[in-house]
């Protein structure tokens, strides 16, 4: 889908989006001081992180940069998830972002590939908390047991829902505003017909 970034990036457009992701960071903060846990200063810098991406939206940016903002955002949900620190509101809230700002085509290849990220990601955190538990690895790579193989099964189709629906959601949004910014061309145009043939019939007036 072609689309023009400014033309879909309205000042109130870019304000909900903004509020959006303050509302996620609420809500994964408030998780994290409910959770406790050692991985505060992660968490914490993560959020102040994405406060920051929140602010610098690459609107009227060449393609190139918008890009890079969006592919460093993933790759910092994705790298954090490692550490089991889990962003997965952002995550979603990044790949509409990504649709807005790169379009179609290049938003589903970066969900590919965000996507398995996250499900390594989630299978790597359930190794360590069943190595932890002193639980042996069987090949291939502990996938024969029961906890993993439902961790793969359950991440792997959750992301895959929740990012279709994303997509989908998103493409919906770009649809009805691009028409909406048609319309209003239309609007216009008709106006300045109107304007145009209203002058004619004015000056055909003053010539009789």
């Amino acid at each position: 889908m072609k689309l023009d970034p400014v033309g879909i990036f309205s000042a109130s457009f870019i304000w909900k989006l903004r509020c959006i992701e303050w509302l996620f960071i609420a809500v994964h903060l408030m998780m994290t001081i409910t959770a406790g846990g050692d991985r505060l200063p992660f968490r914490f810098a993560a959020y102040i992180m994405f406060i920051f991406f929140s602010w610098k939206l690459p609107v009227d940016f060449p393609l190139k940069y918008r890009q890079i903002y969006v592919w460093s955002a993933i790759s910092v949900i994705v790298g954090v998830n490692f550490l089991d620190v889990s962003l997965d509101l952002l995550l979603y809230l990044y790949l509409a972002k990504s649709f807005f700002l790169l379009g179609r085509k290049r938003t589903i290849y970066l969900t590919a590939i965000a996507g398995i990220g996250c499900v390594a990601s989630e299978c790597f955190s359930e190794m360590q908390k069943l190595q932890q538990l002193s639980i042996e690895f069987e090949p291939p790579y502990g996938f024969g047991n029961y906890n993993l193989s439902v961790v793969l099964v359950f991440s792997l189709g959750l992301y895959i829902a929740v990012s279709i629906f994303t997509i989908f959601f998103s493409s919906t949004i770009v649809a009805e505003r691009q028409s909406r910014q048609k319309a209003e061309a239309l609007a216009e145009q008709v106006e300045i017909m109107a304007n145009y043939l209203e002058r004619t019939r004015f000056a055909r007036d003053i010539h009789d």
